[in-house]
Protein backbone atom coordinates (compact mmCIF):
# COMPACT_ATOMS: atom_id res chain seq x y z
CA UNK A 1 0.00 0.00 0.00
CA UNK A 2 1.39 3.32 -1.21
CA UNK A 3 2.17 5.64 2.21
CA UNK A 4 0.91 9.14 0.80
CA UNK A 5 3.38 10.34 4.12
CA UNK A 6 6.37 9.06 3.01
CA UNK A 7 5.87 10.06 -0.33
CA UNK A 8 5.37 13.23 0.69
CA UNK A 9 8.14 14.29 3.15
CA UNK A 10 11.15 11.91 1.33
CA UNK A 11 10.50 12.97 -2.38
CA UNK A 12 11.88 16.13 -2.81
CA UNK A 13 9.09 17.64 -5.49
CA UNK A 14 6.70 16.60 -3.36
CA UNK A 15 7.87 18.21 0.11
CA UNK A 16 6.68 21.57 1.31
CA UNK A 17 8.14 21.40 4.86
CA UNK A 18 6.13 24.13 6.90
CA UNK A 19 4.22 25.68 3.95
CA UNK A 20 1.56 22.39 4.28
CA UNK A 21 -1.84 24.11 5.09
CA UNK A 22 -3.65 22.62 7.70
CA UNK A 23 -6.31 21.09 5.48
CA UNK A 24 -3.15 19.22 4.01
CA UNK A 25 -1.75 18.24 7.11
CA UNK A 26 -4.90 16.77 8.22
CA UNK A 27 -6.16 15.29 5.13
CA UNK A 28 -2.37 13.36 4.82
CA UNK A 29 -2.05 12.74 8.74
CA UNK A 30 1.06 14.80 9.22
CA UNK A 31 0.03 17.02 11.45
CA UNK A 32 2.52 17.66 14.45
CA UNK A 33 5.40 17.01 12.06
CA UNK A 34 5.78 20.79 11.88
CA UNK A 35 5.74 23.73 13.96
CA UNK A 36 2.41 25.43 14.02
CA UNK A 37 2.70 28.26 11.57
CA UNK A 38 2.14 28.04 8.17
CA UNK A 39 4.53 29.70 5.98
CA UNK A 40 4.54 30.80 2.35
CA UNK A 41 7.37 29.97 0.08
CA UNK A 42 8.95 33.81 0.09
CA UNK A 43 8.59 33.39 4.02
CA UNK A 44 10.93 30.12 4.00
CA UNK A 45 13.16 31.66 1.37
CA UNK A 46 13.83 34.83 3.50
CA UNK A 47 14.60 32.02 6.61
CA UNK A 48 17.21 30.53 4.33
CA UNK A 49 19.01 33.78 3.07
CA UNK A 50 19.14 34.35 6.72
CA UNK A 51 20.83 31.00 7.51
CA UNK A 52 23.22 31.17 4.34
CA UNK A 53 24.42 34.50 5.14
CA UNK A 54 25.73 33.02 8.59
CA UNK A 55 27.53 30.34 6.98
CA UNK A 56 31.61 31.72 6.44
CA UNK A 57 32.75 29.34 3.88
CA UNK A 58 31.96 28.75 0.52
CA UNK A 59 31.64 25.10 0.76
CA UNK A 60 29.63 24.76 4.04
CA UNK A 61 27.02 27.44 2.07
CA UNK A 62 27.07 24.82 -0.75
CA UNK A 63 26.54 21.93 1.64
CA UNK A 64 23.71 24.04 3.10
CA UNK A 65 22.06 24.01 -0.45
CA UNK A 66 22.68 20.63 -1.49
CA UNK A 67 20.89 19.77 1.81
CA UNK A 68 17.86 21.65 1.07
CA UNK A 69 17.49 20.50 -2.63
CA UNK A 70 17.64 16.74 -1.58
CA UNK A 71 14.52 17.68 0.50
CA UNK A 72 12.49 20.40 -0.55
CA UNK A 73 13.50 20.86 -4.71
CA UNK A 74 10.55 23.57 -4.98
CA UNK A 75 12.11 25.99 -2.78
CA UNK A 76 15.63 25.30 -3.30
CA UNK A 77 14.73 26.47 -7.17
CA UNK A 78 12.85 29.54 -5.69
CA UNK A 79 15.51 30.31 -3.51
CA UNK A 80 17.95 30.09 -6.36
CA UNK A 81 15.71 32.11 -8.51
CA UNK A 82 15.19 34.45 -5.67
CA UNK A 83 19.21 35.24 -5.35
CA UNK A 84 20.66 33.78 -8.01
CA UNK A 85 23.57 37.27 -8.55
CA UNK A 86 24.79 35.91 -5.03
CA UNK A 87 24.06 32.12 -5.36
CA UNK A 88 25.36 31.16 -9.00
CA UNK A 89 29.21 31.48 -7.66
CA UNK A 90 28.55 28.90 -4.69
CA UNK A 91 26.30 26.24 -6.64
CA UNK A 92 28.43 26.51 -10.05
CA UNK A 93 31.98 28.44 -10.47
CA UNK A 94 34.37 28.35 -8.61
CA UNK A 95 32.52 26.87 -5.55
CA UNK A 96 31.31 23.23 -7.23
CA UNK A 97 35.39 22.60 -8.09
CA UNK A 98 36.31 22.18 -3.90
CA UNK A 99 32.79 20.06 -4.00
CA UNK A 100 34.09 17.58 -6.25
CA UNK A 101 37.53 17.78 -4.65
CA UNK A 102 35.66 16.51 -1.27
CA UNK A 103 33.09 14.29 -2.31
CA UNK A 104 34.23 11.64 -0.50
CA UNK A 105 35.01 13.54 2.89
CA UNK A 106 30.92 15.09 3.28
CA UNK A 107 28.99 12.57 3.93
CA UNK A 108 25.59 12.31 1.43
CA UNK A 109 26.75 15.70 -0.22
CA UNK A 110 24.73 14.74 -4.00
CA UNK A 111 21.64 14.78 -5.24
CA UNK A 112 19.45 11.68 -4.16
CA UNK A 113 18.54 11.08 -7.74
CA UNK A 114 22.43 11.51 -9.20
CA UNK A 115 23.30 7.47 -10.66
CA UNK A 116 26.81 6.53 -10.34
CA UNK A 117 27.50 3.36 -13.06
CA UNK A 118 30.34 1.53 -12.48
CA UNK A 119 32.57 -0.25 -15.28
CA UNK A 120 32.69 -3.17 -13.58
CA UNK A 121 28.74 -3.81 -14.48
CA UNK A 122 27.73 -5.50 -16.82
CA UNK A 123 25.68 -5.06 -19.63
CA UNK A 124 22.49 -6.53 -18.64
CA UNK A 125 22.80 -4.69 -15.02
CA UNK A 126 23.64 -1.67 -16.77
CA UNK A 127 19.83 -1.95 -18.62
CA UNK A 128 18.36 -3.07 -15.48
CA UNK A 129 19.39 0.12 -13.57
CA UNK A 130 18.34 2.70 -16.03
CA UNK A 131 14.59 0.54 -16.63
CA UNK A 132 14.47 0.52 -12.98
CA UNK A 133 15.12 4.65 -13.24
CA UNK A 134 13.20 4.99 -15.78
CA UNK A 135 9.66 3.28 -13.94
CA UNK A 136 9.84 6.40 -12.00
CA UNK A 137 11.00 8.77 -14.34
CA UNK A 138 9.73 7.67 -17.85
CA UNK A 139 10.44 10.90 -19.34
CA UNK A 140 14.20 11.91 -18.69
CA UNK A 141 15.07 14.52 -21.11
CA UNK A 142 18.14 15.70 -20.48
CA UNK A 143 20.83 14.05 -18.89
CA UNK A 144 24.69 15.32 -18.22
CA UNK A 145 27.12 13.24 -18.38
CA UNK A 146 30.89 13.03 -17.38
CA UNK A 147 33.64 10.27 -16.18
CA UNK A 148 35.28 13.12 -13.87
CA UNK A 149 38.63 13.24 -16.36
CA UNK A 150 38.99 16.30 -16.47
CA UNK A 151 37.12 18.34 -14.14
CA UNK A 152 37.11 22.77 -14.75
CA UNK A 153 40.94 23.11 -13.89
CA UNK A 154 41.45 21.26 -11.39
CA UNK A 155 41.54 18.22 -13.49
CA UNK A 156 40.85 14.11 -12.43
CA UNK A 157 38.49 14.19 -9.55
CA UNK A 158 37.49 10.58 -10.25
CA UNK A 159 33.16 10.27 -8.93
CA UNK A 160 33.84 13.20 -7.04
CA UNK A 161 32.75 15.09 -10.80
CA UNK A 162 29.16 13.84 -10.19
CA UNK A 163 28.56 17.16 -8.54
CA UNK A 164 29.68 18.72 -11.97
CA UNK A 165 26.38 16.84 -13.69
CA UNK A 166 24.48 18.02 -10.46
CA UNK A 167 25.06 21.54 -11.15
CA UNK A 168 24.87 21.91 -14.85
CA UNK A 169 21.16 20.31 -14.26
CA UNK A 170 20.23 22.65 -11.66
CA UNK A 171 21.02 25.80 -13.41
CA UNK A 172 19.34 23.88 -16.80
CA UNK A 173 15.80 23.82 -13.87
CA UNK A 174 16.96 27.26 -12.74
CA UNK A 175 17.70 28.79 -15.63
CA UNK A 176 16.40 27.28 -18.52
CA UNK A 177 13.12 26.04 -17.35
CA UNK A 178 13.59 22.18 -17.38
CA UNK A 179 11.30 20.49 -15.08
CA UNK A 180 13.75 18.44 -12.53
CA UNK A 181 11.63 15.64 -12.38
CA UNK A 182 13.30 15.28 -16.42
CA UNK A 183 16.71 15.58 -15.81
CA UNK A 184 19.07 12.66 -14.71
CA UNK A 185 22.64 13.74 -13.50
CA UNK A 186 25.05 10.47 -14.07
CA UNK A 187 28.58 9.61 -13.25
CA UNK A 188 30.57 6.81 -15.40
CA UNK A 189 32.92 5.38 -12.62
CA UNK A 190 35.88 3.97 -14.93
CA UNK A 191 38.53 4.60 -12.08
CA UNK A 192 40.62 7.46 -11.46
CA UNK A 193 44.15 8.37 -12.31
CA UNK A 194 44.37 10.72 -9.06
CA UNK A 195 46.70 9.71 -6.42
CA UNK A 196 45.35 11.31 -3.85
CA UNK A 197 42.09 9.95 -4.03
CA UNK A 198 43.29 6.61 -4.75
CA UNK A 199 44.97 6.39 -1.16
CA UNK A 200 42.05 8.16 0.79
CA UNK A 201 40.72 5.51 2.31
CA UNK A 202 37.62 7.58 2.33
CA UNK A 203 37.71 7.86 -1.73
CA UNK A 204 33.92 6.28 -2.48
CA UNK A 205 34.79 5.54 -6.05
CA UNK A 206 36.61 2.58 -7.73
CA UNK A 207 40.29 2.50 -6.10
CA UNK A 208 42.23 1.26 -9.75
CA UNK A 209 43.72 3.33 -12.37
CA UNK A 210 41.78 4.54 -15.13
CA UNK A 211 40.75 1.28 -17.65
CA UNK A 212 42.25 0.93 -21.10
CA UNK A 213 40.95 3.10 -24.01
CA UNK A 214 39.62 0.11 -25.30
CA UNK A 215 37.68 -0.94 -22.02
CA UNK A 216 36.49 2.57 -22.16
CA UNK A 217 35.53 3.00 -25.46
CA UNK A 218 33.35 -0.40 -25.14
CA UNK A 219 31.64 0.82 -21.98
CA UNK A 220 30.79 4.18 -23.43
CA UNK A 221 29.16 2.47 -26.20
CA UNK A 222 26.86 -0.01 -24.37
CA UNK A 223 25.96 3.00 -21.93
CA UNK A 224 24.92 5.25 -24.80
CA UNK A 225 23.45 2.28 -26.61
CA UNK A 226 21.29 1.69 -23.61
CA UNK A 227 20.29 4.91 -23.21
CA UNK A 228 18.80 6.00 -26.28
CA UNK A 229 17.26 2.50 -26.19
CA UNK A 230 15.70 3.39 -22.86
CA UNK A 231 15.10 7.19 -23.36
CA UNK A 232 15.24 7.50 -27.45
CA UNK A 233 14.44 11.54 -27.14
CA UNK A 234 16.55 12.66 -24.78
CA UNK A 235 19.09 15.53 -24.70
CA UNK A 236 22.65 14.25 -23.64
CA UNK A 237 25.32 16.72 -22.29
CA UNK A 238 28.86 15.25 -22.38
CA UNK A 239 30.28 17.53 -19.80
CA UNK A 240 34.25 17.50 -18.40
CA UNK A 241 35.82 14.35 -20.18
CA UNK A 242 39.50 14.48 -21.06
CA UNK A 243 40.25 16.30 -24.61
CA UNK A 244 41.00 13.34 -26.73
CA UNK A 245 38.21 11.11 -25.25
CA UNK A 246 35.82 14.36 -25.78
CA UNK A 247 36.50 14.72 -28.96
CA UNK A 248 36.01 11.68 -30.02
CA UNK A 249 32.81 11.33 -28.66
CA UNK A 250 31.46 14.13 -29.90
CA UNK A 251 32.60 13.11 -33.24
CA UNK A 252 31.28 9.61 -33.31
CA UNK A 253 27.96 10.18 -31.80
CA UNK A 254 26.86 13.67 -32.79
CA UNK A 255 25.42 12.78 -36.10
CA UNK A 256 22.96 10.38 -35.00
CA UNK A 257 21.96 10.92 -31.78
CA UNK A 258 20.95 14.37 -30.03
CA UNK A 259 23.97 15.67 -28.08
CA UNK A 260 26.63 18.10 -27.79
CA UNK A 261 30.36 18.71 -25.66
CA UNK A 262 29.43 21.90 -23.69
CA UNK A 263 33.20 22.29 -23.04
CA UNK A 264 33.82 22.31 -26.79
CA UNK A 265 30.86 23.98 -28.16
CA UNK A 266 29.19 25.40 -25.08
CA UNK A 267 32.16 27.58 -24.27
CA UNK A 268 32.79 28.57 -28.00
CA UNK A 269 29.42 29.46 -28.63
CA UNK A 270 29.38 31.93 -25.69
CA UNK A 271 33.25 33.10 -26.58
CA UNK A 272 32.06 33.87 -29.82
CA UNK A 273 28.92 35.64 -28.25
CA UNK A 274 31.62 37.90 -26.55
CA UNK A 275 33.81 38.87 -29.84
CA UNK A 276 30.89 39.61 -31.77
CA UNK A 277 29.91 42.06 -29.28
CA UNK A 278 33.26 43.36 -29.02
CA UNK A 279 34.11 43.86 -32.70
CA UNK A 280 30.44 44.98 -33.55
CA UNK A 281 30.98 47.82 -30.58
CA UNK A 282 34.56 48.54 -32.31
CA UNK A 283 32.61 48.28 -36.05
CA UNK A 284 34.47 45.63 -36.92
CA UNK A 285 34.20 42.17 -38.07
CA UNK A 286 35.39 38.84 -36.43
CA UNK A 287 37.32 38.25 -40.15
CA UNK A 288 39.20 42.03 -38.58
CA UNK A 289 40.66 40.46 -35.84
CA UNK A 290 44.03 38.77 -34.86
CA UNK A 291 43.36 36.13 -32.28
CA UNK A 292 45.92 34.20 -30.14
CA UNK A 293 44.20 31.35 -28.08
CA UNK A 294 46.52 30.06 -25.44
CA UNK A 295 45.34 26.17 -24.47
CA UNK A 296 45.00 23.58 -27.67
CA UNK A 297 42.40 21.51 -25.22
CA UNK A 298 38.91 20.86 -26.21
CA UNK A 299 37.73 24.36 -25.01
CA UNK A 300 40.29 25.89 -26.95
CA UNK A 301 39.92 23.88 -30.27
CA UNK A 302 36.49 24.81 -29.66
CA UNK A 303 36.49 27.80 -29.52
CA UNK A 304 39.30 28.42 -32.71
CA UNK A 305 37.20 26.40 -35.00
CA UNK A 306 34.17 28.20 -33.79
CA UNK A 307 35.76 31.60 -34.95
CA UNK A 308 36.80 30.06 -38.25
CA UNK A 309 33.35 28.75 -38.96
CA UNK A 310 32.32 32.86 -38.52
CA UNK A 311 35.50 34.27 -40.17
CA UNK A 312 34.06 32.67 -43.03
CA UNK A 313 30.49 33.43 -42.86
CA UNK A 314 31.81 37.16 -43.55
CA UNK A 315 33.62 35.90 -46.40
CA UNK A 316 37.07 34.95 -46.00
CA UNK A 317 38.70 31.54 -47.05
CA UNK A 318 39.01 29.57 -44.84
CA UNK A 319 43.09 29.06 -45.43
CA UNK A 320 42.87 33.11 -45.16
CA UNK A 321 40.97 33.08 -41.64
CA UNK A 322 43.16 30.05 -40.46
CA UNK A 323 46.40 32.92 -40.55
CA UNK A 324 44.55 34.93 -38.03
CA UNK A 325 44.39 32.49 -35.56
CA UNK A 326 47.46 31.66 -33.34
CA UNK A 327 46.93 28.55 -31.11
CA UNK A 328 49.68 27.79 -27.99
CA UNK A 329 49.58 24.80 -26.55
CA UNK A 330 52.81 23.05 -24.01
CA UNK A 331 55.46 22.96 -27.12
CA UNK A 332 54.46 27.17 -27.74
CA UNK A 333 53.29 28.30 -30.92
CA UNK A 334 51.89 24.92 -32.64
CA UNK A 335 53.76 24.73 -36.03
CA UNK A 336 54.48 21.68 -38.69
CA UNK A 337 57.34 20.89 -36.53
CA UNK A 338 55.16 19.43 -34.15
CA UNK A 339 52.79 17.62 -36.28
CA UNK A 340 53.28 14.56 -34.87
CA UNK A 341 52.32 14.97 -31.20
CA UNK A 342 49.29 17.13 -32.26
CA UNK A 343 45.33 15.61 -32.36
CA UNK A 344 43.36 16.52 -35.50
CA UNK A 345 41.72 19.79 -34.33
CA UNK A 346 44.91 20.70 -33.32
CA UNK A 347 46.76 20.19 -36.37
CA UNK A 348 43.90 22.18 -38.26
CA UNK A 349 45.63 25.68 -36.58
CA UNK A 350 49.59 24.20 -37.25
CA UNK A 351 51.73 27.27 -38.72
CA UNK A 352 54.04 25.80 -41.27
CA UNK A 353 57.48 27.30 -40.99
CA UNK A 354 56.94 29.47 -43.96
CA UNK A 355 54.38 31.21 -42.24
CA UNK A 356 56.87 32.40 -39.53
CA UNK A 357 59.50 33.04 -41.38
CA UNK A 358 59.75 36.35 -41.14
CA UNK A 359 59.89 36.61 -37.25
CA UNK A 360 63.41 35.21 -37.22
CA UNK A 361 63.08 33.21 -34.40
CA UNK A 362 66.13 30.41 -33.74
CA UNK A 363 64.53 28.46 -30.46
CA UNK A 364 62.11 25.68 -32.10
CA UNK A 365 59.40 26.40 -29.50
CA UNK A 366 58.15 29.48 -29.77
CA UNK A 367 56.80 31.49 -26.65
CA UNK A 368 53.61 33.57 -25.94
CA UNK A 369 55.58 36.64 -25.37
CA UNK A 370 57.01 36.00 -29.23
CA UNK A 371 53.70 35.22 -30.89
CA UNK A 372 52.59 38.71 -29.47
CA UNK A 373 55.48 40.59 -30.37
CA UNK A 374 55.44 39.16 -34.05
CA UNK A 375 51.65 38.37 -34.13
CA UNK A 376 50.22 41.77 -32.60
CA UNK A 377 46.77 40.23 -31.35
CA UNK A 378 43.73 42.15 -31.46
CA UNK A 379 42.32 39.24 -29.27
CA UNK A 380 43.75 37.27 -26.51
CA UNK A 381 42.61 34.11 -25.13
CA UNK A 382 43.01 31.90 -22.42
CA UNK A 383 42.06 28.52 -21.40
CA UNK A 384 45.07 27.20 -20.31
CA UNK A 385 44.51 26.23 -16.42
CA UNK A 386 47.75 27.88 -15.86
CA UNK A 387 47.02 31.14 -13.10
CA UNK A 388 48.77 34.41 -14.20
CA UNK A 389 49.85 33.17 -17.68
CA UNK A 390 49.20 36.34 -19.37
CA UNK A 391 51.97 38.73 -17.02
CA UNK A 392 52.74 42.38 -17.01
CA UNK A 393 55.39 42.54 -20.55
CA UNK A 394 52.68 40.07 -22.24
CA UNK A 395 49.72 42.91 -21.99
CA UNK A 396 51.87 46.04 -22.26
CA UNK A 397 53.20 44.60 -25.49
CA UNK A 398 49.98 43.31 -27.09
CA UNK A 399 48.79 47.01 -25.93
CA UNK A 400 51.62 48.63 -28.07
CA UNK A 401 50.26 47.40 -30.93
CA UNK A 402 46.34 47.76 -30.12
CA UNK A 403 44.60 50.29 -28.10
CA UNK A 404 41.81 48.52 -27.53
CA UNK A 405 42.74 45.19 -26.55
CA UNK A 406 40.56 42.00 -25.80
CA UNK A 407 41.34 40.15 -23.21
CA UNK A 408 39.82 36.84 -21.79
CA UNK A 409 41.40 35.13 -19.17
CA UNK A 410 38.86 32.05 -19.29
CA UNK A 411 40.17 29.45 -17.07
CA UNK A 412 38.82 28.54 -13.36
CA UNK A 413 38.52 28.30 -10.73
CA UNK A 414 39.72 31.45 -9.81
CA UNK A 415 43.33 30.73 -8.54
CA UNK A 416 43.65 29.70 -12.34
CA UNK A 417 43.08 32.16 -14.46
CA UNK A 418 45.69 33.70 -16.20
CA UNK A 419 45.52 37.38 -15.02
CA UNK A 420 43.57 39.12 -12.49
CA UNK A 421 41.08 41.37 -14.32
CA UNK A 422 42.27 44.53 -12.27
CA UNK A 423 46.27 43.97 -13.13
CA UNK A 424 44.84 43.84 -16.94
CA UNK A 425 43.01 47.49 -16.59
CA UNK A 426 46.00 48.59 -14.74
CA UNK A 427 48.51 47.51 -17.60
CA UNK A 428 46.65 48.95 -20.66
CA UNK A 429 45.52 52.14 -18.83
CA UNK A 430 41.84 51.33 -18.30
CA UNK A 431 41.37 50.76 -22.22
CA UNK A 432 41.21 46.57 -22.21
CA UNK A 433 37.79 44.79 -22.47
CA UNK A 434 37.16 41.53 -20.22
CA UNK A 435 35.88 38.78 -19.87
CA UNK A 436 36.96 36.19 -16.93
CA UNK A 437 35.72 32.09 -16.78
CA UNK A 438 35.55 33.13 -12.81
CA UNK A 439 33.35 35.51 -11.29
CA UNK A 440 35.03 39.54 -10.31
CA UNK A 441 33.85 42.37 -8.77
CA UNK A 442 33.70 45.48 -10.57
CA UNK A 443 36.49 47.30 -10.36
CA UNK A 444 37.62 50.92 -9.63
CA UNK A 445 40.03 52.65 -12.25
CA UNK A 446 40.78 56.08 -12.53
CA UNK A 447 37.34 56.94 -11.34
CA UNK A 448 35.95 54.66 -13.43
CA UNK A 449 33.90 51.67 -13.04
CA UNK A 450 34.68 48.71 -14.96
CA UNK A 451 32.18 45.65 -15.08
CA UNK A 452 34.06 42.34 -15.81
CA UNK A 453 32.00 40.05 -17.43
CA UNK A 454 31.78 36.39 -16.62
CA UNK A 455 32.47 34.22 -19.74
CA UNK A 456 30.32 31.70 -18.39
CA UNK A 457 28.06 28.69 -20.38
CA UNK A 458 25.06 29.68 -18.36
CA UNK A 459 24.03 31.71 -20.91
CA UNK A 460 24.21 28.86 -23.77
CA UNK A 461 23.54 25.30 -22.48
CA UNK A 462 20.34 26.10 -20.56
CA UNK A 463 19.03 28.01 -23.64
CA UNK A 464 20.35 25.06 -26.04
CA UNK A 465 18.61 22.60 -23.95
CA UNK A 466 15.30 24.87 -24.03
CA UNK A 467 15.07 25.22 -27.55
CA UNK A 468 16.27 21.73 -28.04
CA UNK A 469 13.19 20.19 -25.74
CA UNK A 470 10.75 22.39 -27.41
CA UNK A 471 11.58 22.47 -30.53
CA UNK A 472 11.56 18.79 -31.19
CA UNK A 473 15.19 19.27 -32.82
CA UNK A 474 16.73 15.57 -33.00
CA UNK A 475 20.04 16.91 -34.43
CA UNK A 476 22.61 19.56 -32.85
CA UNK A 477 24.21 20.81 -35.33
CA UNK A 478 26.87 23.73 -35.21
CA UNK A 479 24.33 26.40 -36.88
CA UNK A 480 22.28 26.29 -33.98
CA UNK A 481 25.46 27.25 -31.43
CA UNK A 482 26.26 30.13 -33.82
CA UNK A 483 22.61 31.29 -33.62
CA UNK A 484 22.94 31.51 -30.00
CA UNK A 485 26.45 33.82 -30.03
CA UNK A 486 24.11 35.93 -32.51
CA UNK A 487 21.49 36.55 -30.20
CA UNK A 488 23.77 36.64 -27.06
CA UNK A 489 25.91 38.95 -28.61
CA UNK A 490 22.64 41.28 -29.35
CA UNK A 491 22.18 41.59 -26.15
CA UNK A 492 25.70 43.17 -25.12
CA UNK A 493 25.51 46.08 -23.02
CA UNK A 494 28.86 47.81 -25.61
CA UNK A 495 26.41 48.17 -27.92
CA UNK A 496 24.10 49.99 -25.79
CA UNK A 497 25.72 52.52 -24.09
CA UNK A 498 28.18 50.65 -21.26
CA UNK A 499 31.80 50.84 -22.71
CA UNK A 500 32.86 48.37 -20.46
CA UNK A 501 30.31 45.55 -19.98
CA UNK A 502 30.67 42.52 -22.63
CA UNK A 503 27.33 40.32 -21.49
CA UNK A 504 24.49 41.29 -19.95
CA UNK A 505 23.83 41.07 -16.72
CA UNK A 506 22.85 38.43 -14.62
CA UNK A 507 19.75 39.55 -13.55
CA UNK A 508 18.52 39.49 -16.65
CA UNK A 509 19.83 35.70 -18.19
CA UNK A 510 16.38 33.71 -18.15
CA UNK A 511 14.85 36.32 -20.54
CA UNK A 512 18.19 35.92 -22.80
CA UNK A 513 18.01 32.39 -22.41
CA UNK A 514 14.32 32.11 -23.63
CA UNK A 515 15.17 34.88 -26.56
CA UNK A 516 18.10 32.43 -27.89
CA UNK A 517 15.11 29.19 -27.17
CA UNK A 518 12.93 31.15 -29.01
CA UNK A 519 15.33 31.62 -32.15
CA UNK A 520 16.26 28.21 -31.96
CA UNK A 521 12.34 27.36 -32.10
CA UNK A 522 12.04 29.60 -34.84
CA UNK A 523 15.32 28.36 -37.15
CA UNK A 524 13.32 24.83 -36.71
CA UNK A 525 9.91 25.75 -37.56
CA UNK A 526 10.71 27.86 -40.47
CA UNK A 527 12.71 24.93 -41.64
CA UNK A 528 9.98 22.36 -41.93
CA UNK A 529 8.19 24.24 -44.60
CA UNK A 530 6.16 20.79 -45.09
CA UNK A 531 4.36 21.10 -41.54
CA UNK A 532 4.10 24.87 -41.09
CA UNK A 533 3.88 28.06 -43.77
CA UNK A 534 4.27 31.46 -42.42
CA UNK A 535 0.45 32.55 -44.20
CA UNK A 536 -1.50 29.99 -42.30
CA UNK A 537 0.78 30.52 -39.05
CA UNK A 538 2.52 33.20 -36.77
CA UNK A 539 6.22 31.78 -36.17
CA UNK A 540 7.07 34.15 -33.83
CA UNK A 541 4.05 33.38 -31.56
CA UNK A 542 3.90 29.43 -32.04
CA UNK A 543 7.54 29.96 -30.90
CA UNK A 544 6.75 32.02 -27.30
CA UNK A 545 3.58 29.28 -27.12
CA UNK A 546 6.03 26.09 -26.87
CA UNK A 547 8.70 27.62 -24.95
CA UNK A 548 6.02 28.80 -22.10
CA UNK A 549 4.56 25.03 -22.23
CA UNK A 550 8.04 23.61 -21.41
CA UNK A 551 9.03 26.31 -19.30
CA UNK A 552 8.98 25.46 -15.58
CA UNK A 553 8.63 27.45 -12.04
CA UNK A 554 9.02 26.54 -8.98
CA UNK A 555 6.00 26.95 -7.14
CA UNK A 556 3.61 25.03 -4.82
Amino acid sequence: MLDIKSVLLNFPLCNKDNAFSMKERNKFNIEGLFPYKIENIREQTNRIWKQYQNLHSNIDRYIYLRSIKNTNEILFYYFLQSYLYDVLPIIYTPTVGEACQKFSDIPYLTSRSALFLSYTTNTKEIEKILNNISLNKKDIKVIVVTDGERILGIGDQGIGGIEISVGKLSLYTALGGIHPHYTLPIILDVGTNNTELLNNPLYLGLKKERISKEKYYEFIDTFIRIIYKIWPNVLLQFEDFAQDNALFLLNKYYKNLCCFNDDIQGTASVVLGCILATSKSMNKKIRDQIIVCVGAGSAGCGIANQLLSMMEEEGLQQEEAKKRIFMIDRYGLLTDKHIDKLNYSQRSFVKSSKDIQNWKISQSQISLEDVIYHAKPTILIGVSGIGGLFTENIIRTMYKFCNKPIIMPLSNPTSQSEAKPDDILNWTNGNALIATGSPFSPIKYKEKIHYISQCNNIYIFPSIGLGILSSGIRKITNDIFILASRILAHYSPLLYGNDSMILPDIKNIREIIRAIAIEIVKKNLNSSSNLYSEKLYNIDKISSMLIEKNFWNPKY
